[in-house]
């Protein structure tokens, strides 16, 4: 016996003592069937690998490139919950937090994998650092407020505001969020 022949003749034989008959090509066909049913799994779990090795090469991008592939990568994680887990993960290792953010934000939208989703957020948490300067500090909280996550900016906004006071960029971000609670109350 050698390999899948001898597996089919196996597991025919075992069939046949227990009385049932299964024609020669049966097996195949259950084969297939079994890899059609499975093929939106594999596909999936080719493009969650996808997106993670585009975050992973967006590590040795600047710029315009890095954003690039950043988005390339949320996009091809799209709505499906274990992709933007991926994103997400990736995105902490590589102390990406704006990244980071965004796909566990897309992540809360789905409603899927709420353990991951504790998780990530734990994550982010202990690892959240101030950002290297009052621009990017801006940027993070602008990002949250499109994100419609306005309690999460509202909290970075104070700890960002005690970093750098009087910063115009972080008031002209204050001045955002004002708005949008604005909108949202109203």
């Amino acid at each position: 016996m050698r390999g899948m022949g001898g597996v089919l003749e196996s597991l025919g034989g075992l069939l046949a003592a227990s009385g049932v008959e299964v024609p020669p090509w049966g097996f195949p066909v259950v084969a297939l069937v079994g890899m059609l049913l499975l093929l939106p799994r594999i596909v999936a779990n080719m493009e969650t690998s996808r997106a993670r090795r585009l975050v992973q090469r967006s590590r040795g991008a600047d710029g315009e490139e890095r954003r690039r592939l950043e988005a390339e990568a949320l996009a091809v994680a799209g709505t499906r919950p274990m992709g933007l887990v991926a994103v997400a993960e990736e995105a902490i290792r590589a102390r990406r937090g704006p990244l980071a953010e965004e796909a566990v934000l897309r992540l809360a939208e789905t409603g899927g994998a709420p353990a991951h989703l504790k998780r990530l957020r734990r994550e982010l948490r202990s690892r959240e650092s101030l950002p290297p300067g009052p621009t990017a500090a801006a940027l993070v909280v602008e990002r949250l407020v499109d994100g419609g996550a306005l309690d999460e900016a509202r909290r970075r906004l104070d700890r960002f505001e005690r970093r750098w006071p009087a910063d115009p960029e972080l008031a002209a971000a204050a001045a955002r969020l004002s708005a949008a609670r604005g909108s949202v109350g109203g």
